[in-house]
């Protein structure tokens, strides 16, 4: 057996574009937080005194925490071309060895279903958190939820709704999900990708969120078997999440005991006929790819 078919390789694999995403966004927030101290410092000039070192302080975290959605996304969109190549890679490893699989394009109508199971999803995942309690039961997530949505609307909808889906598709659908098959059972593959996709956001409330979406995600991915279908969900999820946020529009819909547990079976029944019309509509046949 050839020392890239090892077990030891393949975990490699799949493990270091996530590592890679981490690492860019560090050096990004780390640039990004040189810079902001270097302009805070002109402002300040000399600092002799404990307050004014304090006061200094304090600014330099004021303005890192008022751009954190451009450095998120300024990240995302650097790592985004080093993903496409990662996948490129992927192709021209697995038309070598043979296994490289191609399926049917489905009609770019048929990706509005995609988008609608994102948009369902989300917003029945969010009110069966907040009917089973763990939002309120867990410590701090208040604050950190508040302070996760106070940037500017179109920085929040271009970084977190548009761009970081993007890389989050790319990295755990089009190259973890799919390198994990390489050596594990499919079931255990969607387990493990979906675990890790919740594991990475950081807190047991957003964990359990984003592992039900995950598992959603992984469905529609080999659905369509294009990653433009999580992609589009994954989209419509957080720009849901970011609208209802920042703007309230939503909020009549959480006024009421009656209304807020109508709306939710309504959309748990719209889920359920988004995924029935995806069963009945979506059909992507696989094809091989001859070698070469």
């Amino acid at each position: 057996m050839k020392k890239e078919d090892g077990f030891g390789r393949k975990l490699w694999r799949t493990v270091y574009p996530l590592l890679a995403y981490n690492g860019i966004s560090y050096v990004v927030s780390i640039v990004a937080t040189f810079i902001i101290i270097g302009v805070v410092s002109v402002q300040y000039g000399s600092i002799h005194t404990a307050d004014l070192y304090q006061s200094f302080l304090e600014q330099v975290l004021q303005v890192s925490a008022s751009y954190v959605y451009e450095i998120q996304a300024l990240a995302a969109l650097i790592s985004i071309p080093i993903m496409v190549l990662f996948l490129r890679m992927d192709k021209k490893r697995r038309t070598a060895e043979g296994t490289w699989k191609e399926y049917d394009k489905v009609s770019p109508v048929l990706f509005v279903l995609a988008i609608g199971l994102g948009l369902a999803s989300s917003y029945v995942a969010n009110n069966l958190m907040l009917i089973s309690g763990l939002q309120q039961s867990t410590e701090g997530y208040a604050e950190l939820s508040e302070s996760f949505f106070k940037g500017n609307l179109m920085s929040e909808l271009l970084g977190l709704g548009v761009i970081i889906p993007i890389v989050e598709e790319l990295v755990f659908r089009g190259l973890m999900y799919e390198r994990l098959k390489e050596f594990m059972d499919m079931k255990f593959a969607v387990i493990t990708a979906a675990v890790c996709f919740g594991l990475v956001h950081g807190n047991v409330v957003q964990a359990v969120f984003s592992i039900f979406l995950g598992f959603l995600l992984i469905y529609v991915y080999e659905r369509y078997h294009s990653v433009l279908a999580p992609i589009l969900f994954h989209v419509a999820s957080n720009v849901l999440a970011v609208f209802q946020s920042e703007t309230g529009v939503f909020d009549v819909l959480y006024s009421g005991r009656g209304i807020f547990y109508g709306s939710t079976l309504v959309m748990c029944a719209v889920l359920v006929g988004v995924v029935v019309l995806i069963e009945k509509l979506v059909h992507s046949e696989e094809r091989y790819c001859e070698e070469g």
